[in-house]
């Protein structure tokens, strides 16, 4: 397939979070790094977690509930992987 056919989001709710927090996480560079990788924090995970927007990695692009988000990629006809 190779990066020029394939779009990636992750999407990024519940204890998860952690992953793409400046303080906590331990793969802040790598993510950082990966070209054409879009990030989506769950909202409601960040309001759970008193979480703000300034915590989070700059490469977050998003911040709404996670379920609505991907809601919305499979309705525009994305493929969901869950690890």
């Amino acid at each position: 397939m190779g990066g020029d056919h394939v779009t990636v989001e992750l999407v990024v709710p519940g204890a998860g979070l952690e992953l793409i927090m400046k303080n906590y996480t331990k793969y802040r560079q790598e993510l950082e790094r990966l070209y054409g990788v879009s990030y989506t924090a769950c909202s409601n995970t960040m309001k759970a977690m008193n979480v703000t927007r300034a915590d989070l990695i700059n490469q977050v692009t998003r911040t709404v509930p996670a379920m609505v988000r991907l809601m919305e990629l499979q309705e525009a006809g994305w493929v969901y992987i869950k690890p």
